[in-house]
């Protein structure tokens, strides 16, 4: 079963990899990406552009299992809870530790090129960006059987619920920000999508029986489109390959909506993101699956013959939409002085099939108008101790940054759930209204 084991641990490395936006950018006052999450914030800035390397958004995001649980230092060397050499008086501990479903999100963004402008009363903007979403769901009792095997399972296990989807698609957006009164502003981002590509499976019956004859029963439904064709020749999956002509055709639109509220040294912030949807035509395609192969628990790849071969699969063509991951929010910054602020973010991401709500508490101190620092603090579902930095400088017109939600992830991995990193490069002119100024500090 060592291909299988190795397949699972595969996808998971390739799961963990990133989430939707990163909290400590909403603190950086001086940097374009402090509006990742309230676009209606005023800008510290009078004109700026991302430069080709402007703006990459990675990191980690899981619910129901750490790092620690899956990858570990035994003997001075790393390793994971699928190793042959690990006891098993530790896997039951890991099951015993993860929940009945283990579900990972990502959200992975690369904007080559993004730009803002306007002062007094209108502010605009325009940026192209890359996404990639990846969505899944694993059961517990997954995991037990590729880490005991066939012959721990009592009855037969079912492990419907397990599901994966792969959607990637560039964005173009225009922002517009209004400043109503002088307290009361709004902004909107209209965004075209364009979708690269699309796959989605989900188990509706997967059943493993036990020994002595250990079979699995499959009954999956799925879709795809765009440049992820999936292939099914003579009702037998082939491969998924790429193809170029299934790029350009499936479109779709998105919007951020936002409101900014400033009385005083109090700004209060309220929106939300991603709403949206794509509509994929182009190699659209549903599909089913159904068969049953025998397990072979000491073979390579795990099966008694081919899983492709077992599977009788058909397909049909069939255009379908898919919707962005909404993120609603709420914002609150205090400035204390002229070079320091707090301030609060709370907000939803779903997770699989699951709405998860976040809540973080950060300040942001800027000593020049040339360097600003900011340190957050996160509570997430299972995890308390995510302490984040960000630091921003500014040489002449370049701006350089880099942000972090997790330290604890570098610190000690094992007791960390996600990791995530923001860092990027601005051309920026003009200082538009920053804190210091706003404030009565002198300018150094």
């Amino acid at each position: 079963m060592k291909k299988l084991i190795f397949l699972f641990s595969w996808v998971l490395l390739g799961s963990f990899s990133a989430n939707a936006q990163i909290q400590q950018a909403f603190f950086m006052d001086n940097t374009p990406v402090s509006r990742t999450y309230n676009i209606a914030m005023k800008p510290a800035w009078g004109f700026y552009i991302g430069l080709p390397v402007s703006d990459i958004n990675f990191g980690v995001n899981t619910t129901g299992a750490n790092f620690g649980d899956l990858f570990f230092k035994e003997n001075g060397d790393y390793t994971s809870i699928f190793d042959d050499n690990i006891s098993d008086a530790r896997k039951q501990q890991f099951l015993n530790d993860i929940s009945n479903d283990v579900q990972m999100g990502t959200d992975i963004r690369f904007t080559p090129f993004s730009l803002g402008f306007g002062n007094g009363k209108n502010t605009f903007g325009l940026s192209f960006s890359q996404r990639l979403d990846v969505q899944m769901n694993m059961p517990k009792e997954l995991f037990e059987i590729i880490l005991f095997g066939t012959d721990e399972v009592a009855g037969g296990t079912d492990l419907s619920g397990t599901a994966l989807s792969i959607n990637t698609f560039s964005e173009i957006a225009f922002t517009y920000r209004r400043q109503i009164t002088e307290s009361l502003a709004i902004a909107i981002r209209p965004k075209l999508l364009s979708g690269t590509g699309y796959i989605q499976f989900t188990g509706n019956q997967l059943v493993m029986t036990p020994e002595p004859d250990p079979r699995l029963s499959v009954n999956i439904t799925g879709e795809s489109a765009g440049a992820m064709k999936l292939l099914i020749e003579d009702g037998k999956y082939k491969e998924v390959e790429f193809d170029s002509e299934g790029l350009g055709s499936n479109l779709g639109f998105g919007i951020d909506l936002a409101a900014s509220y400033e009385r005083g040294k109090l700004r209060l912030g309220a929106g939300i993101n991603d709403i949206g949807f794509i509509k994929w035509s182009k190699n659209a395609q549903e599909f089913t699956g159904n068969g049953e192969i025998e397990v072979d628990p000491e073979g390579d790849d795990g099966f008694e013959g081919s899983l492709e071969e077992s599977l009788n699969m058909t397909s049909t063509p069939s255009e379908f939409k898919t919707s962005l991951n909404a993120v609603p929010f709420l914002t609150a910054r205090y400035h204390l002085t002229g070079k320091i602020s707090t301030g609060a973010l709370l907000y939803g991401n779903k997770i699989g099939d699951k709405f998860k709500p976040f809540f973080t508490l950060g300040a942001n101190f800027q000593p020049t108008r040339w360097l600003e620092s900011s340190v957050t603090y996160t509570m997430r579902e299972k995890s308390f101790s995510n302490l984040g930095v960000a630091l921003s400088a500014r040489l002449g017109v370049i701006q350089l940054y880099l942000a972090s939600d997790n330290l604890l992830s570098v610190i000690s991995q094992e007791n960390a759930n996600y990791f995530n990193a923001r860092f990027g490069l601005n051309f920026v002119m003009g200082q538009g209204r920053t804190l210091r100024q706003k404030h009565g500090s002198d300018l150094l």
